[in-house]
């Protein structure tokens, strides 16, 4: 028995197999395993166009979401080339600022060197400074001994002066 579907194409049917499950090459062998398809011009043609049109359509789907694929991939490249930029930004103003912390480091350790020499310095003086004191110290108790010299000459000769006043008379 022929049917006629709404495409146009003819299937063959067959009452084989509707007392008891067939097997598959029981079904393979006594069935058509294809439609039949008759060749009317009319139906060729509205067939071949509607297949172009899908083909189109899909075709078009398939453009319309490779532009699409592209617009994304496209904007994220710009969005990691901002993204590289910002981070090579960032990274130029940590090395800008590594350089600066080793600057201000290298003077503070000159700083650091210039307090200990002023310090070695200071001690120097101040060690200087106490010998200078010990010297005066010793200097005065000299001009004290020479002054208490001085003295003892002085009675002495203010004695003698007496003597040879008294004798002298």
């Amino acid at each position: 028995m022929h049917r006629k579907t709404l495409s146009g194409v003819y299937w063959v049917l067959s009452s084989a197999g509707l007392e008891r499950i067939l097997d598959r090459d029981e079904v393979t062998r006594s069935n058509r395993v294809a439609p039949t398809i008759y060749t009317n011009p009319l139906i060729q043609i509205i067939m071949k166009k509607l297949i172009v049109a899908l083909a189109l359509t899909f075709a078009g789907s398939t453009a319309m979401m490779a532009v699409n694929q592209i617009n994304l991939n496209t904007n994220q490249i710009e969005m990691t080339k901002k993204d590289t930029e910002k981070l090579n930004k960032l990274a130029k103003n940590a090395e800008k600022a590594t350089k600066d912390a080793e600057k201000q480091m290298k003077k503070a350790e000159k700083a650091q060197k210039n307090a200990q020499k002023a310090q070695e310095k200071a001690q120097k003086a101040q060690k200087d400074a106490e010998k200078a004191v010990n010297k005066a110290k010793d200097e005065q108790q000299k001009a004290a001994e020479m002054a208490e010299k001085a003295q003892k000459a002085q009675a002495e000769l203010a004695k003698m002066k007496q003597e040879v006043n008294y004798h002298g008379r």
